[in-house]
């Protein structure tokens, strides 16, 4: 009998995980007026560097504090960048920059 019951449980998360990753963070999905390209020109213009010189390792959409965001995380000339853009608005929400040692 627990086996019958472990299976379902698995296959109603299963489903669920496959919804929310089929459809859960992408820009279409979510209504949000900017694209993850957008987004990228946002933060590399803050930042003041060009972006044919950015190496992206995080272009990620999430959901926080009520709002769409993009989270965004390159270097450049040995320094990492971490930017917060407003989904909607293009807006900066954060904007952090590091020396990579």
């Amino acid at each position: 009998m627990m086996k019958k019951i472990t299976y379902k449980i698995t296959a109603a998360f299963t489903a669920l995980a496959l919804t929310v990753g089929a459809f859960g963070f992408n820009a279409s999905a979510a209504n949000t007026k900017i694209t993850p390209e957008q987004a990228k020109e946002i933060a590399v213009k803050r930042a003041g560097v060009p972006a044919s010189g950015a190496r992206y390792t995080k272009v990620k959409l999430d959901y926080e504090h009520g709002r769409y965001e993009y989270e965004i995380e390159f270097f450049y000339n040995g320094y990492e960048y971490d930017v917060e853009v407003d989904a909607n608005t293009g807006h900066i929400l954060d904007f952090d920059v590091e020396y990579d040692d």
